[in-house]
């Protein structure tokens, strides 16, 4: 009898997960580093770092939960094409 952590796929999913998370964070550091050196302001450094939280606030607002907060009215086909 095969174990749940025997499933390739589900390694496969697993160890991208552990490689992608941290690559991420790498990336949003590099972009905010950039766009410091380019204008010196922590200004924009805020803006940059706002930009990116929005997003992930403003997807995981459609996908909380099993129907999402406000997509729980709407069809499925509008609320996966925002």
């Amino acid at each position: 009898m095969e174990t749940t952590y025997r499933d390739r796929d589900l390694n496969f999913f697993v160890t991208s997960r552990f490689i992608s998370t941290p690559a991420i964070q790498v990336q949003s550091v590099a972009i905010g580093w950039q766009i410091y050196e380019m204008e010196r302001t922590p200004l924009a450094l805020g803006l940059v770092g706002a930009c990116e939280s929005a997003t992930s606030v403003y997807r995981s607002w459609f996908t909380t939960g099993s129907q999402g907060t406000c997509a729980g009215g709407w069809p499925r086909a509008t609320a996966s094409r925002t």
